[in-house]
């Protein structure tokens, strides 16, 4: 029986080396650029989704996974993304509890901080509010982490 013809890709390197995660970043930075020279011509407008913008936040996206795989992997600095390994675990039940209003966070952040910033000028009071409510939603979504509840679809 013949031997099937080996697959054949366009990214020489394994799917998990090096090599091929800086050329990943490096053409995260052509996307950028080409969509950054794009949006010269046509320009980069999010809410029509037109072609520079698409093509600039591919390549911004691509920078940033690989920026996050040089520091967490390659640098071995892990500690510091443990919150968004958390929020992470359970995106959509956040997005919805928000989105809905099921759970307001923002309400339960005012009601136990709110003395603390209420006598703040309004830009520092609205810091403070969305600190306080991001912070309260990393501690709810802690607790779902520490209980191993992952919702999954």
């Amino acid at each position: 029986m013949a031997k099937p013809p080996a697959r054949r890709s366009l990214n020489f390197a394994s799917p998990g080396s090096k090599s091929s995660k800086g050329a990943r970043a490096g053409a995260g930075a052509v996307l950028a650029a080409l969509g950054w020279l794009w949006g010269l011509q046509l320009p980069i407008i999010k809410n029509l989704f037109t072609p520079s913008y698409v093509v600039y936040t591919a390549g911004l996206s691509s920078l940033l996974l690989g920026l996050f795989y040089c520091v967490i992997d390659g640098l071995r600095l892990r500690a510091w993304a443990f919150p968004l390994l958390v929020i992470g675990m359970n995106p959509l039940l956040i997005y919805i509890l928000r989105s809905t209003g099921w759970v307001d966070f923002s309400y339960i952040a005012k009601f136990f901080l709110g003395f603390s910033f209420a006598h703040a000028s309004a830009p520092v009071a609205a810091l403070c509010q969305v600190v306080a409510t991001i912070a309260f939603e990393l501690l709810f979504l802690y607790w779902l982490y520490r209980r191993k509840f992952f919702w999954r679809v």
